[in-house]
């Protein structure tokens, strides 16, 4: 089983939409089992699958996962929570044959990423969480989407991972912000013991407009910055108009009838190249 973490500091940069795309790639064009783990208060990969429930007491809308169909009694939501409070948790069914999700719920997450790491060690936590149902055969690849920092949440998702990939947009402080993503994941690579090492698979850039002076600019600023052009994902992914409609909760996928539209194609080289990298020759 390979555990795939999307992350980076910056907000803004594609990290739900490329979970989304590289996990119903892996169900519907190459037939592997998938789990998604949302980390993110924010739960918009969340409401991609679920619908979420809303709850206001008079500050910010905390978003909760839907009752779950085989939830008992006294555990009617399961959350990504649930793995730090050492709870019972379980996967929620999609509309997408063989693509589970575990969602976020805003509040307790936010309220477990400022645990204290006397309290709370979030990465062994989560590591016995994966050890728990590793020899199960329930998954071929878990995909990780984090929220925009290097908190304790996105080290521990690091420090579990075999792999990561890092998108960016060509704009300047996304850019520029890499060497410090790039620099995070290398102490955690230094840290790491076992045989199974963090690999990057790249660093994305997401959004591009290649037909602008200025993303052109940013794609050779990208390319050229040490420590990161070696990592560098080519083709970007292009902005669509339809890659953002895609994350409506409710919308077909873009690799609906093979991923023969031009949507799907225009995305199939970069997706390829990093599956390939995470997936080997599977």
């Amino acid at each position: 089983m390979k555990i795939l973490t999307i992350a980076n500091n910056k907000g803004g940069v594609g990290k739900t939409f490329l979970a989304k795309l590289l996990a119903e790639y892996a169900v519907m064009i190459r037939g592997w089992r998938v789990l998604l783990l949302d980390f993110d208060p924010q739960t918009n990969l969340s409401r991609r699958y679920l619908d979420m429930d809303v709850v206001s007491d008079g500050g910010p809308d905390d978003f909760v996962p839907p009752p779950h169909p085989d939830a008992d009694e006294t555990t009617r939501h399961y959350s990504v929570a649930n793995i730090w409070d050492l709870e019972e948790v379980l996967p929620y069914e999609t509309a997408f044959e063989n693509l589970d999700i575990i969602p976020a719920h805003a509040n307790r997450l936010q309220e477990i990423e400022y645990r204290p790491p006397h309290d709370l060690n979030h990465s062994v936590v989560l590591a016995k969480f994966f050890e728990s149902f590793k020899d199960d055969d329930l998954y071929d690849l878990v995909i990780i989407d984090t929220r925009p920092s290097k908190g304790r949440l996105n080290t521990a998702a690091l420090h579990v991972s075999t792999h990561v990939v890092i998108p960016t947009e060509l704009e300047a402080p996304s850019v520029e912000g890499l060497v410090g993503m790039i620099g995070l994941v290398n102490r955690v690579r230094d840290v790491r013991t076992g045989d199974c090492p963090l690999s990057v698979c790249g660093v994305l850039a997401n959004k591009a407009q290649m037909n602008t002076v200025i993303h052109k600019e940013h794609w050779e600023m990208l390319n050229s910055l040490e420590g990161v052009g070696e990592y560098i994902v080519e083709p970007p992914l292009p902005h669509r108009v339809v890659y953002k409609e895609s994350m409506l909760y409710g919308q077909p996928s873009i690799w609906v009838n093979g991923g023969k539209s031009e949507e799907a194609q225009a995305a199939l080289p970069a997706v390829e190249r990093v599956m390939s990298c995470v997936m080997g020759g599977s």
